[in-house]
Parts: C-alpha cells; structure tokens; sequence
C-alpha cells in the first residue's frame, strides 16, 4: 500500500498524459460534404441559418443581414430539404438543393474554414 501512494504522483502522471494523448486522436470533425449537407438541412429546418452562411456578395444581393433574417423569419420551413451531388474541390464545391419547390444548383466556398454559399443557379 505504501508503495502505491509513493507512485500515485507518477501514476497521475501517466493517467494524464495518456488523456491527453487519447484527446488529440481520432476524427477532428465532419468532412465537407458533411458541412454542406448540414448547412442545406439547417436552412430546410431553420430558414434564417442561411443567411450566416451567405458570401458578403450573395448577402448584398439579399440586402442585407437584417432584410435576409426578415426574410427568413417569413420563409416556410421544409425538413425535407436536402443537398446530392456535393462535389468539393479544394476551397470551393457545388451541391444540388432539393426541397418542396424543385432543385437547385449552389456554389460554395471555404472562408476561414467555414462554407459560405458565393451563387445559385
């Protein structure tokens, strides 16, 4: 017993740096054909998340943040929307929206790490 409390401070030791190993492992998130799909879905689900996924451009074209939440707040919701064909190619990708009122093409690209639709054909 003696023995164990003498190594308790060597064996926290361990017991830590082995957590923090274990931390740094694994999957560092979902892929980008997983964030788009999500960034589809959401916007199915909650209309205005769109408008925090929009370039500044497209954003402009809308009027704004605030005309595009009001917008939004206007919008039906559809939980059937959802993206196929989501084909990344570096910072950029399409992906083919489809929801009650037909489909649609998007363009999206990576900024600061985060997909912003940039068009919609």
């Amino acid at each position: 017993m003696a023995r164990l409390i003498r190594r308790a401070p060597m064996l926290l030791a361990c017991a830590s740096l082995t957590a923090v190993a274990l931390a740094g492992c694994g999957s560092s998130g979902p892929d980008d054909r997983t964030q788009i799909s999500t960034i589809v879905k959401d916007e199915g689900a909650r209309p205005a998340t769109l408008c925090h996924h929009l370039t500044g451009a497209l954003l402009v074209r809308f009027g704004g943040l605030n005309n595009c939440l009001s917008r939004a707040a206007a919008a039906a919701r559809d939980p059937s929307t959802h993206a196929t064909g989501v084909t990344v190619h570096g910072d950029s990708a399409t992906a083919v929206v489809h929801d009650r009122t037909g489909s649609r093409s998007i363009t999206l690209v990576k900024q600061k790490g985060t997909w912003m639709i940039s068009g919609v054909r």
